[in-house]
């Protein structure tokens, strides 16, 4: 499987809610310590293992705080079905609301519009997938976990943090929150 550092905006396809939630209850737990797939986890990079453009139906994946693509669902999800779908990983800021909202309409406009989308996420992926979808009127989203007040919930990362993936060391300050 390839990874690609693209243009934050691409087109995605449509999955059932109902077939997505079933199937992630089986696959939810993340990937084996150590599976670790070569390929940039910077802000502002998307993930997915198809060859050429994307499929017609996609299914893209935003991962929560302190994460980065791909991670264990993102790889269990292309393991899944990445025959019929192209599934992209899509690497956001965890703390640049302004420049998330501007490279995500980029991800639409240029990628996914002509597209049949369906939005996961996870934890504060669950809010930036929401954002998405209702944004761009996405009807088949699954949010696991999601951050649903980011004020609240990262409250409790006020401070010091390190992202594993990311190799990265930042701070999270009240302004940030």
């Amino acid at each position: 499987m390839k990874s690609h550092t693209m243009p934050f905006v691409y087109k995605l396809s449509r999955l059932c809610h109902c077939v997505v939630i079933s199937l992630l209850a089986l696959v939810w737990p993340i990937s084996t310590p150590g599976a670790m797939e070569l390929g940039s986890y910077r802000e502002f990079t998307l993930h997915h293992g198809d060859e050429g453009s994307l499929k017609h139906d996609v299914i893209l994946v935003f991962h929560g705080f302190a994460s980065a693509m791909p991670n264990g669902t993102y790889k269990k999800l292309r393991k899944i079905f990445g025959d019929r779908y192209s599934v992209v990983g899509v690497n956001y800021d965890y703390l640049d609301v302004k420049a998330n909202m501007t490279e995500l309409d980029v991800l639409w406009h240029d990628f996914l519009s002509d597209r049949s989308v369906t939005v996961i996420g996870t934890s504060l992926g669950g809010f930036w997938a929401d954002y998405f979808a209702n944004r761009h009127g996405i009807e088949k989203v699954v949010l696991v976990n999601p951050a649903v007040d980011p004020v609240a919930d990262l409250a409790q990362f006020q401070g010091a943090q390190f992202s594993e993936k990311r190799q990265k060391h930042f701070h999270v300050s009240q302004e940030d929150i």
